[in-house]
């Protein structure tokens, strides 16, 4: 049984992650490249990011920490590299509002997946998700059209490698994500590269860029790629909703774009939810250690 200082420590990782990880909006707005481009240099700056790390952390044996990871981490590199371009192709297909709700299902089928391979999901989570689910039905309702299906599809496939990805982050418990993310992120960059009309950046582009390549992505998805040793999979996916919440209150703050109504309603509803799940679960870990 999870202990409640593993629990914390899960609901810790997670949060800061999704909190570092929410600039990610306003500033990818700031990179005036097409969008191959920018895939291109986010996914170059994160791998040497990521490889400086990895470097560091295992005294220049990068190979052998890629090798600790075994198959394991080849297969989350693909799986983050599939819900990248997944996400990219479905905005191009249909609309960000389609996309970004049908992605929010994530958490419910990494719940799903976790009750087929035998893990547990509590009816709290299970309502939980129904919720925020909800929550981001208010936040885009009045956006969404659905009316690309192959759009639909590609999120929805995007939603699942999510999914897939962090019970598969749950269950395999490695002890560093950095270089199962390098892979990723390599996967990212070199199609990006051959698809991108130029490589070049503006020098407005250049800092957004290295902040967001160099800091916020490899930070962050350390920090989340950590979070499901301790905490179950569905549980970090509904954090990592969260995104939808703080990135729209940071471009307020950073760039004065004031956030909807509904984005402040659906997103009420969300961390009302986030708020009475954890701390409910939190103290009932707590009484039963």
């Amino acid at each position: 049984m999870t202990t409640l200082p593993d629990r914390r420590r899960g609901v810790i990782l997670a949060l800061l992650g999704v909190l570092i990880l929410s600039p990610d909006g306003v500033l990818t707005t700031m990179i005036g490249a097409d969008l191959w481009t920018t895939l291109f240099w986010r996914g170059t700056l994160v791998t040497l990011a990521l490889l400086v790390i990895v470097a560091v952390r295992n005294r220049g044996d990068v190979i052998g920490a890629f090798r600790a990871n075994g198959w394991a981490g080849v297969w989350i590199g693909l799986l983050y590299a599939a819900s990248s371009y997944g996400f990219v192709i479905s905005v191009r297909l249909s609309t960000v509002a389609d996309t970004l709700f049908i992605i929010s299902a994530a958490p419910l089928l990494a719940a799903l997946l976790s009750s087929v391979l035998g893990t547990p999901v509590s009816r709290r989570t299970w309502l939980t998700i129904g919720v925020a689910i909800a929550g981001m039905a208010v936040i885009f309702g009045g956006k969404l059209e659905f009316s690309q299906l192959s759009g639909v599809l590609t999120a929805l496939g995007t939603a699942i490698a999510w999914g897939v990805m962090l019970v598969v982050l749950e269950r395999v418990h490695l002890d560093d994500p950095a270089p199962a993310w390098g892979i990723g992120a390599v996967l990212i960059a070199v199609p990006s590269g051959l698809l991108a009309p130029t490589l070049a950046l503006a020098p407005a582009d250049y800092l957004p860029a290295a902040l967001l390549g160099l800091v916020f992505l490899p930070a962050a998805f350390i920090l989340i790629g950590r979070a499901p040793r301790y905490l179950p999979a569905p549980e970090v996916g509904l954090i990592v909703l969260l995104e939808a919440v703080f990135g729209p209150l940071l471009a307020f703050v950073l760039i004065a774009q004031t956030p909807s109504s509904a984005t402040l309603a659906g997103g009420a509803i969300i961390l009302s939810a986030m708020a009475v799940h954890f701390s409910v679960e939190l103290r009932r870990v707590g009484a039963s250690t």
